[in-house]
């Protein structure tokens, strides 16, 4: 049997959390960066998916981790 400690606990269902949130956000963006016109709002799309993909693969990598 493996025991698991609170903080592992802990840090699984924040990565697990993370990462489903992360995905949600990158939708909305990719949404807008097909939909958008406003250049600013085009732009910010991009940067999202950017940040939030770099983001979910750290998490998913800590996640296989523990």
């Amino acid at each position: 049997m493996t025991t698991v400690t609170v903080a592992t606990a802990i840090a699984l269902a924040g990565c697990s959390a993370g990462t489903g949130g992360g995905k949600g956000a990158v939708a909305m963006a990719q949404k807008e960066g097909t939909d958008g016109k406003n250049p600013d709002a085009l732009k910010l799309g991009k940067d999202i998916v950017t940040a939030q993909e770099a983001e979910i693969k750290e998490m998913q990598e800590l996640l296989g981790a523990l």
